[in-house]
């Protein structure tokens, strides 16, 4: 396994590298979330997923934290803005405000 450091917004792997990408409670802090989104999309193969494990912003919003460098997002929000950037949800799981949205690459 080899880790590397690097932002989001622009991956240092080449495209169709990954089968799988997830990320757990990050997207809150991605800057241009498109651009984020758009890379994911970028470095993964064909048919690959993205599991993205988060809290909705119902239940963030009852968390004082989280007015500070949080953005909060809707469930509908996320999965539109996957899917304008190339990802298609494939399933969702909800429980008590948590949640994982799984994509596939179009």
């Amino acid at each position: 396994m080899i880790l590397t450091k690097g932002s989001v917004e622009q991956l240092a792997y080449k495209a169709d590298f990954f089968d799988k990408i997830y990320t757990v409670n990050t997207i809150y802090f991605w800057q241009d979330i498109s651009q984020c989104l758009s890379e994911v999309c970028r470095v993964l193969k064909k048919d690959g997923r993205f599991i993205n494990v988060l809290y909705d912003s119902d239940y963030l919003n009852k968390i004082p934290m989280t007015k500070y460098g949080f953005t909060l997002y809707t469930i509908d929000v996320l999965v539109a803005l996957a899917e304008a950037n190339g990802l298609a949800l494939s399933q969702t799981v909800q429980k008590k405000g948590a949640c994982c949205l799984i994509f596939e690459k179009k």
